[in-house]
C-alpha cells in the first residue's frame, strides 16, 4: 500500500462507499457517479474502482442489468471511516 495517495477524490469516493454502508444500504456505480461532486466519466471512475480494490479497500459485486455495488473491505472502512472529505 505504499503507492496509495488518498487524493480528495478517493476519499470523496471511500466517504460515500463507507457512508451507505454505515446506513445499511449497498451503494452502485451508477448512485456513486451521480453523488460525486467533480462527476467524472465512467470509465474514470472505474479507473479510481480499480485502483482502491487493488489496495484492497473496495470490492464490487455485479448485479447483472442493475449494475455493480461498491462494497468497502474491513480495511477501508477502517481507514477511511474518519477521514473527512475534503
Amino acid at each position: 500500500m505504499s503507492d496509495f495517495a488518498h487524493t480528495v477524490k478517493q476519499q470523496e469516493i471511500m466517504g460515500l462507499v463507507v457512508e451507505a454502508t454505515a446506513r445499511g444500504q449497498l451503494i452502485t456505480v451508477n448512485q456513486l457517479l451521480a453523488a460525486l461532486s467533480y462527476k467524472p466519466g465512467r470509465a474514470s471512475l472505474h479507473c479510481s474502482l480499480k485502483f482502491l480494490k487493488k489496495h484492497g479497500f473496495v470490492t464490487t459485486k455485479n448485479h447483472g442489468r442493475n449494475g455493480a455495488s461498491v462494497i468497502p473491505s474491513a480495511s477501508g472502512m477502517s481507514v477511511f471511516k474518519l477521514k473527512p472529505i475534503v
